[in-house]
């Protein structure tokens, strides 16, 4: 473990010829083994006594692996993800989860983000029906802040890597989630729902279409727009231009 966390650090901080040796050598694990490279990676993320540059290291990598700027190589990525035996993904997907309860924001974010890559290809083929309503709960009955924020975080990222006829039907369930995060009182929450129901309005007609429900949310993002935080009233108002750009 110490070699490999080793390795996924030089990928990092490593000098040209130490981080190209790095990255050859993980392609080559990735390439004999695809399950247990993300097993092995998902274990560094997940270990809260790593070095933290290996843990997000290992997430990064992750992440690299299961998407790609061309379409193509992209579903070369998602057909070899799908074909890995279920108890590998479970694995991993289960240690992604648990490090949103980690004390290094670093890992838990960069968790929150291979977890929407991991979700963008599972839960269309109905393999993490779970996954949303899990974040949902944290956010809604949880009482672990950081876990809150990465699960925010997580659907933010959902949002943007997901199609749009699937996030269509969970509008509701990942609403909830973010009007709550929105009224939290912690700064670090409120903005991750901000950016979040950023990310969740092009999706969300059926709730714009009710009065209510559209009362409910624009209230949220006005009471956000308000925030004496900089960054959160940001996103406030990029929330409110996607409202006025779908909806009015």
């Amino acid at each position: 473990m110490a070699e490999l966390n080793a390795m996924l650090a030089a990928t990092v901080t490593g000098a040209d010829a130490v981080r190209k040796q790095a990255e050859q050598t993980l392609e080559q694990m990735l390439n004999e083994n695809p399950a247990g490279f993300f097993v092995s990676l998902g274990g560094v993320l997940a270990d809260n006594a790593a070095d933290p540059i290996a843990r997000q290291a290992a997430g990064l990598q992750m992440k690299l692996h299961l998407d790609a700027e061309t379409q193509a190589i992209k579903v070369q990525r998602m057909q070899r993800w799908l074909t890995l035996p279920p108890e590998a993904k479970t694995q991993v997907k289960n240690g992604l989860v648990q490090t949103f309860a980690s004390a290094d924001r670093n890992a838990r974010r960069t968790a929150a983000m291979v977890t929407a890559k991991v979700a963008a290809i599972d839960v269309p083929q109905g393999q993490w029906d779970d996954l949303i309503g899990g974040l949902v709960n944290t956010v809604t009955a949880g009482d672990n802040q950081a876990a809150k924020e990465a699960s925010l975080e997580c659907l933010g990222y959902l949002c943007e890597d997901m199609d749009d006829g699937v996030l269509t039907t969970k509008s509701n369930d990942i609403l909830t989630a973010v009007v709550a995060g929105m009224r939290d009182p912690t700064v670090e929450i409120k903005l991750s729902a901000t950016k979040a129901m950023e990310n969740s309005i092009e999706f969300t007609a059926e709730n714009f279409r009710s009065e209510e429900e559209r009362n409910v949310i624009m209230a949220a993002i006005l009471e956000s727009a308000q925030c004496p935080n900089t960054e959160v009233m940001k996103h406030a108002f990029m929330c409110l231009v996607k409202v006025a750009e779908n909806y009015y």
